[in-house]
């Protein structure tokens, strides 16, 4: 006992402190487990508290999306590429084999998954209802039908995550009590111990590219800009498809049945009043989809013919607006709005035609 304790004293002089978590990776960390503890105990009070359940889950989504771009553009160890490793990695974890700071090998397949989990459970949760008095707040653009299914798999998802954060949970504890390792100290302090010599402490990630994950920018760069260009469009090509079945193939949706959803009051002077409005039928859904499916076309493609072009950034940003004012276009609640639109596209189609106004021989 004396030969161990004395080993173990030796071991913890030989170690050092290394930066391994910055301060956005904690916040978002602490801050999405509140959130989720008070997602799923507002959730089975029900009732009146369903209304911080619908709260709690658009918080969720929005850490979520903020976790998307931190995996981009956060300090070393908290990329995806740093710590998404292959199955060699793995198997060396398994194998004892492994060294390294951050997530191992199996913990990074953990955190995919509880991401992964509650991104569907958040965006599910939009267009959920409880047949009661709560709905989503994307609800009234899907049928009954549809928002009845993505409830019931909202709810049988929840033992999904209660299993991953059972294994999250049981893992730490594993490590605290076999291997002798803390691992809720190092995402409270930033800091962890270490005896490898070749640890390297996390860089990057300052508060500069902290405003940028919530905001965006040029910081992004190239990569990040067509990932996350291409997965936004993406998503709204898909979001078109769902609208397509559930308004123009449903058979309660008739062609003079409209939704119209008010984002915001725009002018309002003496009796003239307008809104600034999302107007839902047949005739602009179908539009959606033609603009979103072929504007993501466009966007998968221009990864590729763009690669070359140092500014393909700035060329992709132009294609996103172009996309936006198509979009205010046919869904215009009002000729006000409409011309917005219209404008829009012509000042985009400016952009993306005068791109290469520097190369004389495009320019000619």
């Amino acid at each position: 006992m004396e030969n161990t304790a004395l080993h173990n004293n030796e071991v913890d002089d030989m170690k050092r402190s290394v930066a391994v978590w910055d301060l956005p990776t904690r916040i978002f960390h602490w801050s999405l487990v509140l959130l989720v503890v008070g997602s799923f105990t507002s959730g089975k009070i029900g009732g009146n508290a369903m209304l911080w359940h619908g709260t709690f889950g658009v918080a969720i989504l929005g850490l979520l999306s903020f976790r998307l771009v931190w995996g981009l553009i956060g300090s070393t160890y908290a990329r995806f590429f740093t710590f998404v490793r292959g199955p060699r990695a793995i198997i060396a974890y398994l194998r004892g084999e492994w060294r390294g700071l951050g997530h191992n090998p199996l913990g990074a397949l953990s955190v995919v998954a509880l991401l992964a989990v509650l991104s569907f459970q958040a965006l599910s949760g939009l267009v959920s209802n409880d047949d009661i008095a709560f709905n989503g707040p994307l609800y009234p653009l899907v049928s009954k039908a549809y928002s009845d299914w993505m409830t019931g798999l909202h709810r049988r998802s929840e033992l999904v995550i209660l299993v991953l954060v059972f294994l999250h949970v049981g893992a730490i504890i594993y490590y605290l009590r076999v291997k002798k390792q803390n691992l809720v100290r190092p995402m409270i302090t930033g800091l962890t111990r270490t005896t490898d010599a070749d640890a390297r402490p996390a860089t990057g990630g300052g508060p500069l590219a902290f405003l940028v994950a919530g905001l965006f920018g040029r910081q992004i760069g190239d990569k990040g800009c067509q990932f996350i260009t291409c997965a936004a469009v993406i998503l709204a090509a898909f979001s078109s498809v769902v609208l397509f079945f559930n308004v123009v193939l449903h058979p309660d949706f008739t062609t003079d049945h409209s939704y119209v959803h008010v984002l915001a009051r725009w002018i309002e002077s003496g009796t003239f009043k307008t809104q600034w409005a999302l107007r839902i039928d047949q005739l602009s859904v179908v539009m959606m989809c033609v603009i979103n499916v072929v504007s993501a076309c466009v966007h998968v493609y221009s990864v590729g013919y763009m690669s070359h072009d140092p500014h393909r950034g700035r060329f992709m940003a132009y294609l996103s607006l172009f996309t936006f004012a198509m979009l205010m276009l046919v869904t215009a609640e009002n000729f006000i709005q409409m011309f917005f639109g219209w404008e829009g596209v012509g000042v985009c189609s400016y952009l993306l035609i005068g791109f290469w106004f520097k190369n004389r021989e495009f320019a000619s």
